[in-house]
């Protein structure tokens, strides 16, 4: 069995109040991760890991996500600065070399019969995600590269209507999520679209693909139901056979004081 996790939206900050809870928020997935019997074969981050795009965010990220036991990548999200995310994580094997410092965070690696593709859906000047016929060709083209292999997008933007949130539509034009949508429908090996953004758990479907949007690690910035959680940890489960079907997802939530110890092994409904 294939097992991966998922977490998002840690918005480190260098102001002092806020680096205090949101690095420790950090630090406590981190350890729930390490503390878990099965060991992820891979741990998916969804964006906006800084919150001002700052050098000094991702060199407070950086060295505790290093921590993990498990091997780990990262999309950018709206607040990431690809340039300074590109120089702080250039050491990295799964971070490609690109042309210019700026150019889109896009990736793939291979897990077991699964590939992963990480796909930057980040616009400069808007927190809405943007997939023009430019991006959704790279995207297209990273898909069928992966040739018969089942596949596993990460991205920060849901490219699917959130209704249960005041603007369910986080793609601008909103065209752009429809024509991703209708690229994942043509493509029967994506099994799975990981997305982060929303600060709530949203189940969806992307082009008949199942979806999910990942409630935020920074446990100040946390929406709807789940404030309730305060700052326990909360981590998105993906389980795939051997082949490379999904099998389960569920979210796991471990009280911070007892990290390795599951206080909920199933999701509630999805908010």
């Amino acid at each position: 069995m294939i097992r991966i996790v998922h977490f998002t939206d840690t918005h480190i900050d260098t102001d002092p109040a806020l680096r205090t809870v949101r690095e420790a928020d950090l630090a406590n997935h981190v350890a729930a991760i390490n503390a878990l019997d099965q060991q992820p074969d891979l741990v998916l981050f969804t964006g906006d890991l800084s919150n001002t795009g700052q050098a000094e965010e991702y060199a407070i990220f950086l060295p505790v996500m290093q921590q993990l036991r498990a091997p780990w990548v990262a999309v950018p999200g709206n607040r990431d600065s690809r340039r300074r995310m590109r120089a702080a994580f250039a050491g990295l094997g799964w971070l490609p070399a690109a042309a210019a410092d700026d150019a889109p965070l896009d990736f793939s690696i291979d897990v077991g019969p699964l590939t992963i593709i990480g796909h930057d859906s980040k616009k400069p000047g808007t927190n809405k995600g943007w997939a023009d016929e430019e991006r959704l060709a790279t995207l297209r083209g990273m898909i069928e590269q992966a040739g018969d292999r089942p596949v596993i997008i990460a991205m920060h933007h849901p490219p699917f209507e959130l209704h249960e949130i005041p603007w369910p539509r986080q793609f601008e034009p909103w065209e752009h999520a429809e024509a991703m949508q209708a690229l994942m429908a043509e493509h029967a090996n994506v099994k799975l679209v990981a997305c982060g953004h929303a600060h709530r758990r949203i189940a969806g479907e992307v082009g008949g693909v199942p979806a999910w949007t990942m409630l935020c690690c920074a446990s100040d910035l946390r929406k709807g139901p789940a404030k309730e959680l305060g700052t326990d940890v909360a981590l998105q489960v993906y389980d795939f056979d051997d082949a490379g079907n999904l099998l389960n997802v569920e979210m796991q939530v471990f009280p911070v004081r007892e990290a390795g110890a599951p206080r909920q092994a199933s999701a509630p409904a999805a908010e």
